[in-house]
This record gives structure tokens, sequence and C-alpha cells, in this order.
């Protein structure tokens, strides 16, 4: 405990405060260095900045992305020249935010943690801030996963959107120190399907839960602080750790993090009772839209529609009338 024992040693520390450290037991001590340990197993898994870089999803690495939508939405998304960002607590699966929290539980009871202690997790509330937004892409453009998640793939290069969010969401803002209220941090995560790689952190997080909990009582204060870096990490890892069965998705999220006062949910607007906050966009970072086999039919009706009308109007046309014309359609 090389750590703890620097500070047991300094004498700028006061008597009061070790005497409130030593009453800790063994593994009280041992979370609280590991708590300073930068290269502790405990701190490698729960400081956010190595998390983040750990999963970074690197847009130097992955050179196209493909958000999946549906035929009507992408309709406005052409007309408006607007995206819609969904919140984290309305994605299409409610169980999804919950995920980490349930490895946690399970984590605990196989640590054999008393029920008080499991408890405690409950009172969060919430295992995420309110106002986080996420916008997930996929690697791939299959045929398979048009039909599962949306009729339409629009493609991307992934530096352009990284360059285009962070500009939008910086709000002209020149370095990150200078964000406030009112801009957002924004950030592209892989998604983590393995569970043998999820089990490392939430085990770590589990056990130091549990032994932070059960010295509470003898100091407080720092027990309080180590608490509040694991519920940090819990936050994180819930934006983009998912249940194994869904590892077909190869899903990528950027995370768009708003900075506000109380955290609350303040989303730009609502569409069917869901918040969104926007993003703005111009032509040129749209690269390829795929139309799949439903969004063709669709297509196919609007066509003939507009034909008996007189006015032939073709995918191209339609979204040339919209300034969209740098990229490739595909109709599969």
């Amino acid at each position: 405990m090389k750590e703890l024992a620097k500070m047991l040693k300094d004498p700028n520390v006061p008597e009061s405060v070790k005497t409130t450290v030593q009453s800790m037991n063994n593994d009280g001590m041992q979370l609280l260095n590991d708590y300073y340990d930068k290269n502790s197993n405990f701190y490698q898994h729960a400081q956010p900045e190595i998390i983040a870089n750990e999963f970074y999803a690197d847009p130097n690495k992955l050179k196209k992305l493909y958000h999946y939508t549906s035929y009507e939405a992408f309709e406005r998304i052409l007309s408006s020249s607007t995206f819609l960002i969904g919140s984290i607590h309305y994605m299409n699966d409610n169980k999804e935010i919950k995920y980490v929290y349930e490895l946690m539980k399970k984590e605990l009871k196989l640590l054999g943690a008393p029920n008080d202690i499991i408890l405690k997790l409950e009172e969060l509330n919430t295992i995420l801030p309110d106002d986080v937004y996420v916008w997930s892409f996929s690697e791939n453009d299959y045929s398979q996963a048009l039909s599962n998640y949306g009729d339409v793939a629009l493609g991307f290069d992934s530096q352009e959107i990284m360059e285009h969010l962070a500009s939008y969401y910086s709000k002209g803002k020149k370095t990150l120190d200078e964000y406030t209220v009112g801009n957002a941090y924004v950030f592209p995560l892989k998604v983590e399907y393995d569970y043998e790689v999820q089990s490392k952190y939430i085990t770590t997080l589990a056990h130091a839960w549990y032994v932070a909990h059960d010295n509470f009582e003898k100091d407080p204060y720092d027990m309080d602080e180590i608490i509040k870096s694991i519920v940090q990490a819990l936050h994180f890892f819930s934006l983009f750790f998912k249940n194994p069965h869904l590892r077909q998705e190869e899903e990528i999220r950027y995370i768009i993090f708003n900075i506000n006062e109380d955290n609350l949910l303040k989303p730009e607007l609502y569409m069917n009772s869901k918040p969104f906050t926007t993003c703005k966009f111009t032509y040129e970072i749209l690269k390829e839209i795929i139309i799949g086999s439903v969004a063709k039919l669709k297509l196919y009706a609007h066509l003939y529609k507009t034909i008996k009308a007189n006015i032939v109007l073709t995918v191209k046309s339609f979204v040339s009338i919209n300034y969209f014309s740098f990229f490739s359609i595909n109709i599969t």
C-alpha cells in the first residue's frame, strides 16, 4: 500500500485523519490506496479518461459508418437538413440502460454482499444522467441490418462526422476548457458486447462498492468519494455495454453529453413524447444512401403517385431538390 503509506507518513496530514483511515479494515485501506494508485486495478477500471481511451472508436480507423433509419425519417432528414438524436433514456430497447445495473447486482450477489449494500444501487434511481443523447451507427451496410433496423442506411465518413459534431456542439468554443453550460461533450465509443470484457470492469467495481459501503461508517469522507467514482464509471459503462446477444449490430455510438447546471433532461424538442437534441448539417457530410426492400416499395408508391400527377420524380431528383447531390444511391 505505497500510496497509503505516503499519506500516513506525511506530517501535513492531521493525526485525526490518519486515525480515521487506520480504523478501517484491511480491504478498506487497500481500496483507499488503490483509489490514488494510478497503476492499481481499481484506478485502471474506474477512471473515465482511461475507459474512454480503451473503448474510443477512432474515426481515423473506422473510415465509413452507417446510420439506419425509416423511409419517413429519411425524407424528413433530407427536407429539414437536420438529424434528430435521441435521449439515452428513450432507446428502442428500454432494458438497455439497466443492463450494467443488472451485471453489477449479479456480481455483488456472487461476492456475498448483504442486501442492504445491494439495495444501495437502487437508490441511484437511474444509472445515467438525464441530459445524454446517443447517435447510433454501424460499421456495416448489410442487407440483414437494413431489415432489422431500418428501411434506409445513410453512409458517412466517420472523421467528418466527428469533426462536424464537435464543431456543432462547441458553439464557437476553441478548447474543452472553455466549455460551459450550453455546450456538449461529444465522443465516439465502440459498443462492447463481450461479457468477459464487461465482467473484468464490473467485478472490480462491485468489489469496490462492497468494500466502500462496508467501511463507510469508519471513514465516510473517503468512502463517499470512492462511491461517487464508482457511480461515475457505471454511468459511463451504461452508455456502451450491451447484451452479448446483440453483438451482430457492430454498433458505434456518438455520445452527446450536454453541460447544464442541474443535469436534468433539457431536450431541444419532443416528437411522439420522446426527447431529442438536433444537429443541422450540409449535403457534403452525406456520402451514400442505401435503399432497402421495404423503403423501395414506399419509394415506388411515391413515384407512382407523382407520375400519375405528371410529375416525374426520381430519388436523385428529390435529393437534388433538397441540395444533396454529392453521394451515391444504391437500391438493394
